[in-house]
């Protein structure tokens, strides 16, 4: 029986990809899917692609060429494991604690969060913190090496932990609610992450490192123009709506406003339409709170 199905989208880095599956336990229970979404051929050798070496290994080659989202949604069509995981195909599990964490009874929560690390261009590595007001609010250091899952049930937790690959979450979640990733080729991951979140009740936290999250130069988050900039805006603006609805303003203002530093770098017009859009369509309160900062904030000239 299958009980984990692991889902990695992949475009043009098989060797990230391959250094990814090695660090992946082999399992018998484990079911690990690869979505390449349209890499090339000049870079991709697709009669040495990459492999796991357990049993349930399956991989798809798409030529939509879509996203990470995409390649996600057509992950979950194949997956039949209870829980799901998803890995980018540039990052590495620590294979020990994975190994734990799938070893350890998990039958009483919906979904589980575990910390991470992360290794900056410049090779700096930190633990990854959950910003919250006036404190850092982040997984207890304390218990690292416990190797246990303990309760938690915070909105810190539900509302300001975007990233996919910090949480397994039970299938049955995802397929009831119909939650898929936006198919658009950045922040295609906060809005899946926020609803997910907020439809489990039984909120579990793992206490040790379980992913190793590597950010590189020249990785999509970096792409920036103006296509891509439009689309991250209207995804935002979603994700605003999203937490409006749930009557969680606070994380708005706390967590997401972090964005219009990277509209500022791109164009300071750009940035005041984002501020004057939050107004329209999220809260004119929050919308001229964020023009104020990006006027603070915005280049000096002489």
């Amino acid at each position: 029986m299958i009980k984990y199905s692991i889902i990695i989208p992949h475009k043009n880095t098989p060797g990230l990809l391959q250094q990814l599956l090695n660090s992946i336990p082999v399992r018998d229970d484990t079911q690990v899917i690869v979505v390449d979404d349209n890499s090339d051929p000049n870079i991709v050798d697709f009669n040495k692609f990459p492999k796991w070496n357990g049993v349930n290994y399956e991989f798809y080659l798409t030529k939509k060429g879509k996203g990470a989202g995409f390649a996600r949604n057509f992950g979950i069509k194949h997956a039949v494991g209870e829980w799901l995981l998803f890995a980018d195909a540039d990052d590495i599990y620590f294979s020990d604690s994975l190994s734990t964490l799938l070893d350890i009874p998990n039958e009483k929560y919906d979904i589980i969060c575990f910390p991470l690390q992360i290794t900056q261009y410049d090779g700096k590595t930190e633990m990854l913190h959950l910003p919250s007001i006036g404190k850092q609010t982040e997984f207890d250091a304390s218990l690292s090496g416990e190797h246990r899952i303990v309760d938690n049930y915070i909105d810190d937790l539900i509302y300001r932990l975007f990233l996919p690959t910090q949480k397994m979450v039970k299938r049955d979640i995802v397929i009831t609610n119909a939650i898929r990733f936006s198919e658009v080729p950045s922040c295609n991951d906060i809005l899946f992450s926020l609803k997910v979140q907020s439809k489990c009740q039984r909120i579990g936290v793992f206490t040790d490192i379980v992913y190793h999250y590597i950010k590189y130069k020249g990785s999509t988050s970096d792409v920036i123009n103006t296509k891509r900039l439009k689309q991250r805006i209207r995804e935002l603006l979603k994700v605003q709506r999203f937490l409006l609805s749930h009557n969680k303003q606070i994380y708005i203002e706390s967590t997401l406003n972090w964005h219009y530093n990277e509209l500022l770098k791109h164009s300071f017009i750009s940035s005041v339409i984002y501020s004057m859009l939050q107004m329209i369509i999220v809260s004119p309160r929050i919308g001229l709170r964020t023009l104020r900062n990006i006027i603070r904030n915005a280049p000096k000239t002489n």
